[in-house]
C-alpha cells in the first residue's frame, strides 16, 4: 500500500507540473506557457484564453502585442484575436469554439518590433456544433 501511495503521490506531482506546457521561441529568450493547455473546454459560451509571458530568467515581461489563433486539423473554423494586458506579462482574449473535438493554438508574441510563433499548444472541446461560429470567429471584428 505504501509504494501505491509513493507512485500515485509522484504521478499527481508529475501531473499538476506538466499541466501547463511553455515554449522557448529559439535565440528569443522569451518564453509563453499557455494556462489552458491541454484542457477540456466546453463549446458552449465563451471561454477565456490565458498567456503568460516570462524571461530566461523567469520573469514576468511585456509584449507590444499577443495574438492567439485556434483550429482544427483539415478544418477551416478559425478563433482568433489579439490577447488584452492583464497583470504584468499575463494576456488573455474571451473566444468560443465551433465544434467538439482537438485544437491546435498558436500564440505569436511580438517584442521589440520582432515577432516569436509558439506552437506546441492543444485544447479539446466537448458539446454541441455552435453554428454561428463553424465559419470562425475573430475577436478584433466583433
Amino acid at each position: 500500500m505504501k509504494k501505491f501511495n509513493l507512485f500515485m503521490t509522484l504521478f499527481i506531482i508529475v501531473m499538476l507540473v506538466t499541466a501547463c506546457t511553455s515554449t522557448t521561441a529559439p535565440n528569443s529568450g522569451i518564453e509563453v506557457m499557455f494556462l489552458n493547455d491541454g484542457q477540456v473546454i466546453s463549446t458552449e459560451g465563451f471561454h477565456t484564453y490565458s498567456v503568460q509571458l516570462t524571461n530566461k530568467d523567469g520573469e514576468a515581461i511585456d509584449a507590444q502585442e499577443v495574438y492567439i489563433y485556434i483550429n482544427m486539423e483539415m478544418m477551416n473554423h478559425p478563433i482568433e484575436g489579439t490577447m488584452q494586458k492583464g497583470d504584468t506579462g499575463l494576456y488573455e482574449v474571451d473566444l468560443p469554439l465551433a465544434m467538439a473535438g482537438d485544437w491546435y493554438v498558436n500564440v505569436s508574441v511580438t517584442i521589440d518590433g520582432n515577432k516569436y510563433e509558439f506552437t506546441d499548444f492543444s485544447i479539446i472541446a466537448e458539446g454541441p456544433k455552435q453554428m454561428e461560429y463553424m465559419k470562425g470567429y475573430h475577436a478584433d471584428n466583433q
